[in-house]
């Protein structure tokens, strides 16, 4: 290209910059609207140089051509200092974007294309320590992530195929292994893996920390530390989860119970007009809870009705009780709980007397 052909687009350069930019707009009388910037009230599109007013004080934000964000744009705290910087290509981030902390040192550092994280983002603390490095493609992680102690040795590295599948390791505060383990569809699968947890110690219970190893996707081992600190390096208690149920918390005990101890069946032992009355067999360790249901099939309302029950082991009475139901409405239902420490299996009822309202 010849030098007139190149001052001609250089000077078409020059002058559409000129012409980009020269309308200046105050970004609260700009509103977007289907990823378009306009003049509020109006269907003006944005094109120009936008600001903000910090009381009296006018401070430049970015520009907007043809109502997307172009180029670099700073957002302020209101103190006046930096804690944002983007850049906009056609209204998308791409490029670097950097966040500050209040005391200026820079707190992430992230790499966009088209708005997706691509690339390296890093965070640093308020006094400039590195705390994490991440490589994501299209916003998801992939590759190695590291998190650093404030020495600059790794805390924990992971190592993603994807977000549900990758494998984790933590050190400790010497940098030799604590723990290493594989993720699988989002559920640790085999290794060790560090977590906290509730440890009940009688009537106390204290949060630790707690190192839990799996095989295959099952739970075979916790061990539990005397500190809920990550360091912390005193193990308290070893948990053996394939030979006790001392790994499974309350609600997994209960539903284990549940599969294992079905509800007792419900027996009907008496029916005459107009009772019916019904027993289950609730089994503890301390002994046996009879808990009697009675049903009042007519429409009458009784103030109390007697029973006469007999129980007997192997034909031999073992224990009598005297059972009574007070208020029994019509057409309802009434229970009565006793406690037995002897085994039993057989009931004979007899009918006593009841009294109507």
């Amino acid at each position: 290209m010849n030098c007139i052909g190149m001052n001609k687009i250089i000077s078409l350069l020059f002058f559409s910059t000129l012409a980009i930019g020269q309308e200046e707009y105050n970004i609260k009388h700009i509103v977007g609207q289907n990823s378009i910037y306009k003049k509020k009230f109006t269907n003006e599109i944005v094109d120009g140089k936008v600001f903000k007013m910090y009381d009296d004080i006018k401070v430049p934000l970015g520009n907007i051509i043809n109502g997307k964000k172009e180029g670099n744009w700073k957002f302020w705290n209101p103190n006046g200092t930096l804690y944002k910087e983007v850049n906009y290509f056609k209204g998308k981030r791409y490029g670097i974007t950097k966040l500050y902390y209040k005391n200026g040192n820079l707190k992430e550092e992230n790499n966009y294309v088209g708005d997706y994280l691509n690339g390296i983002t890093i965070s640093w603390d308020n006094k400039g320590v590195k705390l994490r490095e991440t490589n994501y493609e299209n916003n998801h992680k992939i590759g190695v992530e590291i998190y650093y102690r404030p020495n600059g040795e790794k805390r924990r590295e992971v190592d993603y195929i994807d977000s549900l599948n990758y494998s984790v390791i933590n050190f400790n505060d010497d940098g030799s292994l604590m723990c290493d383990g594989i993720v699988v569809n989002g559920n640790p699968f085999d290794g060790t893996f560090f977590d906290y947890g509730v440890l009940e110690d009688g009537i106390l219970a204290h949060r630790r920390k707690m190192i839990k190893s799996i095989e295959n996707g099952k739970l075979v081992k916790i061990e539990w530390f005397d500190k809920l600190d990550f360091d912390s390096k005193d193990v308290i208690k070893i948990v053996d989860c394939i030979n006790t149920d001392d790994c499974l918390s309350k609600k997994e005990k209960e539903e284990k119970h549940l599969r294992e101890n079905p509800p007792p069946q419900k027996i009907k032992i008496y029916e005459k007009s107009p009772f019916r009355l019904y027993y289950t067999v609730h089994k503890y360790i301390d002994g046996n809870e009879i808990e009697f249901i009675i049903n009042n099939m007519t429409n009458n309302l009784f103030k109390s009705v007697w029973f006469n029950i007999s129980f007997y082991n192997k034909d031999k009475i073992v224990n009598v009780e005297r059972v009574s139901f007070i208020s029994l409405r019509n057409f309802g239902d009434k229970t009565k709980i006793i406690h037995l420490d002897d085994e039993f299996d057989k009931i004979i009822v007899e009918y006593l007397k009841s009294k109507k309202k």
